[in-house]
């Protein structure tokens, strides 16, 4: 009764403002706009329904977005189901539908709807799925005709048996049952706790709290709309999330809080079952300044920090970007703005609320003027609807925004926010911000409104971040010159540069203060460890400036090497070690060693001290039970605290169209959220990206089709692949890699490879082996097979990777030089019926260093081991790996941690074949 009576007092109180409570979808879902806004430009809402219920929230895109990208949300279908859409707006002239394969941009369908229900305030449609593969993603894009304009919208669904409609109606409950106070959640929530707070708990929070029975006077603004977030069909796991207001009384003062809660669910025997629950809650942004404390208080509730800030050089302004909105702080006077946001009104309509957009912050001058982008979809402003990048150029004195140019681009905010954070640089003299898309280097002008298409980037590109991109490959010895990049030249043509340096092989060490530090070396001093690490002998460091000039060169005495270069930003300081080489000669050259040996570390160069002043200016700080985010600025007393919100009144209007390149071929890494985490011109730099998390997916792209290559999802706990076996006796007595090849190239092909073929084809290294000071000289692996594979009273050894990988080239195509792959990796590609050929010591374990020898190549000293081996892995179970050992000619199985810990100290050496 207290709710209640609270409830008709905040509606008496703020009549008008208070809006969209929760009704039967056929006349006003939640979602209906507010008064104010219904003036303003704006475009129906899509949702899927389920039993007369919204469920995940369709925006409308003005223009078509890749479909592959579309993964705000997820809904799982039975096969041949009927979707039921409900639009919010009844002046629909027209539907259609089609049915897209994300990967390969396959249209599976597509069909004009006749079956629209014309209601009060929307239109109704079904739409009828054909039969569909269950193992694949699938996109639906829907099309909605108003006047001569297409609105589109997107859905990512699954085919599966399921009971999402049971599990959607528990999360309802779920929500309810704890608004209300009702124990019943516990029906579905299971744990005990005594910690958490009303905005911020989880299952194991304590009841009270989970029942919002530690905040008095409160009720819900709006009946959320769950959304689906992802959906994993390995585990039946789904995410959902569901979004919502809440009105507190304080005293005599109301406050507005928006939640998230997010749900992880499965339906198992038709059994709804939540795995874990979170909330989150923050208050809508009212800052305003603690006369006692000396601070602005900017929220309070959840804990969050700035996703980014900068500080103008005369130190007096720092802007910075909280919950997806821009803010000023003029640190000398102690005034605080906020510059930009899409939830204009703090209220909880649905587009005011959206958050497909990021925000990235250009650059401030000494009036506090600032340049910024806004990127990924429009919810709000002259390019509501659109999906791309927005510039916007804030006058601090004006307290007004201008919107220099809005850029289309079919690409969604989680794929620009990984091009746009990681691989991009604001050219603030001639207005153009460059981006890698792809490994394409694109540029926009905002004078000019042009966006380009620079160049295709060279593998291994690296962006510093102060506007240079240099390249080298950094697995190859033999690197000559560095290829620079420099996008603080407002020449096109002075942009592209190779650095060279008198012929000599060249690394680049580190970049630091608008500068590269690069080493040169002699590749006959060069180290190769047996795991394939390479130790480079620096004669010289040479600290050169964006156009190739050099500032500085450094040598160390004779006979000693500079290596381990270290950059302290805090002491300004560029320091390194001095090694010499160490050889120690015995009477039997097996027996002799050569290793570098370290001397003492020098400063070889001083530059300009970096300002390492916090980056951060969010503190979250626990006062009397609540979390304050407070601006880690102490100022001056103020008599007027207001917070001026600026305009956007300045505008131009200009909307480009943009193409992107289709001609290109990379690696990109998703999580099984189709998240974007890596994108790779090679191979073995993508599955790199892969390692450090659990659930992620390879996609080869070419042009823009894709196909899955990895998944680091789930794999069966045991497997043997039949592989046919094949010995290396009597003819190969050194031809355990070609051996190997035969049965691994006859089981991708399907036919018989001969060993005997192959080790003719074989690239030979022809260095003969001699004796010199007491040092083997011999062949080098990674060129050619050193020695006879067939004459064991010759000498001879064996081959690497790389020899193996151009011969079987010529045999399949699809083949991948994994080299360089986790050994978890490595077992989830057998896992999925591919057999990997690998290099491996004989006694499939690591090598003693007593066993190691040491030659003198033409490409520098290596560590090798006459207990090279070669196998094809063929199987795996929870404590063995399983092998067709050419030296045996049977399959035989190893202990997985020794076998694990002989292949990486082999290099981790590896080939598979991925159909």
């Amino acid at each position: 009764m207290k709710r209640f009576f609270f409830l008709i007092f905040l509606i008496i109180a703020v009549s008008g403002v208070l809006i969209a409570f929760s009704r039967d979808i056929n006349t006003k879902i939640h979602i209906e706009k507010p008064e104010v806004l219904k003036n303003m430009q704006a475009f129906p809402i899509g949702y899927l329904m389920d039993e007369g219920k919204a469920y995940n929230i369709l925006y409308p895109f003005l223009n078509e977005m890749e479909a592959f990208s579309m993964v705000d949300s997820v809904t799982v279908l039975n096969n041949e189901a009927t979707i039921s859409l409900y639009i919010d707006e009844k002046d629909i002239g027209s539907l259609s539908y089609e049915i897209i394969d994300p990967l390969t941009k396959e249209s599976l369908y597509k069909k004009e709807l006749y079956n629209i229900i014309k209601e009060e305030k929307g239109v109704k449609a079904h739409i009828k799925l054909i039969y569909l593969d269950p193992s694949k993603r699938y996109v639906l894009k829907v099309v909605a005709k108003r006047g001569d304009m297409n609105i589109f919208y997107y859905q990512s669904f699954y085919i599966d048996h399921n009971n999402q409609s049971d599990l959607l109606k528990a999360i309802r409950q779920t929500h309810s049952f704890m608004f209300e106070g009702n124990k019943d959640y516990k029906k579905y929530i299971e744990g005990e706790g005594n910690d958490g707070l009303f905005y911020s708990a989880n299952q194991n929070a304590s009841e009270d709290v989970l029942m919002w029975n530690t905040i008095t006077d409160y009720v819900k603004m709006n009946e959320p709309i769950p959304e689906i977030i992802s959906y994993t069909p390995s585990t039946g796991i789904y995410e959902v999330r569901m979004r919502f207001t809440v009105a507190t009384r304080k005293e005599y003062e109301f406050e507005y809080w928006d939640f998230n809660e997010f749900y992880t669910a499965t339906t198992l025997n038709g059994k709804v079952k939540i795995n874990s629950y979170e909330r989150k809650g923050n208050k809508k942004n009212e800052p305003y300044y603690d006369q006692n404390r000396l601070q602005w208080i900017l929220d309070k509730g959840y804990k969050n920090n700035e996703s980014e800030t900068i500080l103008s050089a005369n130190n007096q302004f720092n802007a910075f970007v909280y919950k997806n909105e821009v803010w000023l702080l003029d640190k000398k006077y102690n005034e605080l703005t906020k510059v930009f946001g899409f939830d204009i009104l703090d209220s909880d309509y649905i587009m005011d609320e959206a958050d497909q957009h990021r925000i990235k912050l250009l650059d401030i001058d000494d009036k506090g003027n600032v340049k910024y982008l806004v990127y990924g979809y429009m919810s709000a402003g002259d390019f509501a609807g659109y999906n791309g990048i927005l510039k916007n150029v804030y006058n601090h004195k004006k307290l007004d925004n201008e919107s220099a140019l809005f850029v289309k681009m079919g690409l969604s905010y989680l794929e620009l926010e990984y091009y746009i954070e990681n691989a991009s640089y604001f050219n603030s003299g001639d207005e153009s911000f460059f981006m890698n898309i792809k490994e394409e280097l694109y540029a926009v002008n905002f004078d000019k409104s042009t966006f380009t298409n620079i160049m295709s980037l060279p593998s291994n590109s690296v962006y510093t971040e102060d506007g240079l991109i240099y390249s080298y490959d950094p697995k190859l010895k033999e690197n000559i010159g560095i290829q620079f990049i420099d996008l603080t030249s407002k020449s096109i043509e002075k942009k592209m540069k190779l650095v060279m340096f008198q012929n000599k092989f060249t690394r680049v060490v580190g970049s630091i203060d608008r500068k590269l530090v690069l080493g040169t070396y002699s590749l006959e001093k060069t180290y190769q460890l047996l795991d394939g690490t390479v130790f480079y002998p620096f004669d010289e460091l040479s600290i050169v400036d964006f156009s190739g000039k050099v500032i500085q060169s450094v040598t160390p005495d004779q006979e000693t090497y500079y290596q381990d270069v270290i950059f302290n930003k805090q002491e300004g300081l560029i320091s390194a070690s001095i090694y010499t080489l160490n050889k120690r000669i015995s009477s039997n050259p097996t027996a002799s060693k050569v290793s570098y040996e370290k001397l003492k570390s020098e400063t070889i160069y001083q530059f300009n001290k970096e300002n390492l002043l916090s980056s951060s200016i969010l503190n979250n700080e626990l006062l009397d039970g609540m979390n304050y985010i407070i601006i880690n600025q102490e100022g001056i007393s103020l008599k007027d605290d207001n917070v001026p919100i600026a305009t956007n009144s300045r505008k131009k209007h200009v909307l480009l169209e943009t193409s992107l390149k289709n001609d290109y071929h990379v690696y990109e890494v998703y999580t099984n959220k189709k998240e974007i985490i890596g994108v790779a011109k090679e191979i073995d730099e993508a599955l790199l990206m892969t390692r450090n998390d659990a659930s992620t997916i390879l996609y080869e792209n070419t042009n823009g089709q894709r196909r899955a290559i990895f998944s680091s999802q789930e794999h069966p706990k045991s497997i043997l692949i039949n592989v046919p076996i094949i010995s290396q006796h009597p003819e190969l007595v050194r031809g355990c890699e070609v051996t190997a090849l035969a049965m691994f190239l006859s089981y991708y092909k399907a036919e018989s490879i001969s060993k005997m073929v192959l080790s003719q084809q074989l690239k030979i290294d022809e260095t003969p082996k001699t004796i010199v000071n007491g040092i083997t000289n011999y062949g080098d692996m990674n060129k050619g097979f050193v020695g006879s594979q067939s004459n064991k009273s010759q000498p001879g050894l064996g081959v690497y990777v790389e020899p193996i990988y151009e011969l079987a080239s010529t045999y399949v195509d699809n083949l991948y030089n994994i080299t360089g792959a986790s050994f978890e990796q490595m077992l989830m590609f057998v896992g999925e019926g591919r057999p990997v050929w690998v290099i491996t010591p004989i006694n499939y374990n690591k090598v003693s260093d007593n066993l190691l020898q040491y030659w003198q190549t033409p490409s520098g000293f290596m560590e090798v081991s006459f207990l090279e081996h070669s196998v094809v892995m063929v199987g795996y179970d929870e404590n063995y790996v399983y092998l067709n050992d050419p030296q045996q000619g049977r399959v035989i199985k190893q202990p997985r941690i020794a076998f694990q810990a002989g292949w990486e100290n082999q290099g981790s050496q590896a080939l598979v074949v991925l159909n």
